[in-house]
């Protein structure tokens, strides 16, 4: 069934960009909130010209909210709206902790709607059952989804079945 096929395509497609543009808008939000903290922490330094309080390491183990650097609180609930600024800007840098965790999270999101949704499609567009439905590019990535999920992102000596994605290694 090639309309079929064309359509789960042109879905695949849609989802990919769609996961894309969600991390690309994500990390512009975390470079635009390390640069908030980084700029706040510049003016505290200058007001206090020359204090240790100032310093950069001594403001890193301050306080902060959303509230009070974007004058906007966005957390509903939050179980700690206060942060320490060194925090922030940690899990804020580039590939800093938030780039790795939202990097994880679309891989096995991504596998998921190959796995549980897709995969099956196919077969079904095919003619075929859906463990008959197989691809280079997606059993790599079912590699890499189960270091993310089962050994915390970390790659196994099964990385060396990867076929395409040879990147990712023990």
């Amino acid at each position: 069934n090639y309309r079929k096929l064309h359509k789960l395509f042109e879905e695949l497609t849609e989802k990919i960009i769609d996961q894309h543009t969600l991390y690309l808008d994500s990390i512009v939000g975390y470079e635009s909130i390390h640069k908030t903290v980084l700029h706040k922490q510049n003016l505290v330094k200058e007001f206090m010209a020359g204090h240790e309080y100032g310093e950069e390491e001594f403001q890193d183990t301050c306080a902060t909210t959303y509230e009070s650097l974007f004058g906007r609180d966005y957390t509903v609930m939050s179980l700690s709206p206060v942060m320490k600024q060194g925090d922030v800007k940690k899990r804020t840098k580039e590939n800093g902790r938030n780039y790795l965790l939202l990097g994880s999270q679309c891989v096995v999101s991504m596998y998921a709607y190959w796995d549980g949704y897709l995969r099956k499609e196919i077969g079904i567009a095919m003619g075929i059952t859906t463990n008959q439905v197989k691809s280079d590019i997606w059993g790599d990535i079912r590699l890499i989804r189960n270091a993310i999920v089962h050994y915390n992102g970390v790659a196994t000596s099964e990385m060396k079945g990867c076929r395409i994605l040879k990147w990712f290694k023990k």
